[in-house]
């Protein structure tokens, strides 16, 4: 297909949290992403939350910090 030329299916894709739907995530099953998983999911909302600041592990960066989370949504 023409889009399999401009896309490097090696590389991460970033994206907002509209990608972060049940259907998208099992069409990019075998490709690398990052997106922001929107709060209008009920377990997202309940993990934001859960935690306080003093949990976050700090970035590279500095001023950023992060919380890892690895969960189950549909299906995958």
């Amino acid at each position: 297909m023409e889009y399999d030329k401009q896309i490097d299916f090696e590389s991460i894709m970033l994206a907002d949290s509209a990608l972060y739907r049940e259907s998208n995530l099992k069409l990019m099953s075998n490709m690398k992403w990052i997106s922001r998983v929107p709060l209008s999911i009920k377990k997202a909302k309940n993990l934001v939350k859960a935690f306080t600041s003093t949990e976050l592990k700090p970035g590279e960066i500095k001023g950023y910090n992060y919380q890892e989370e690895k969960v189950f949504y549909g299906g995958i």
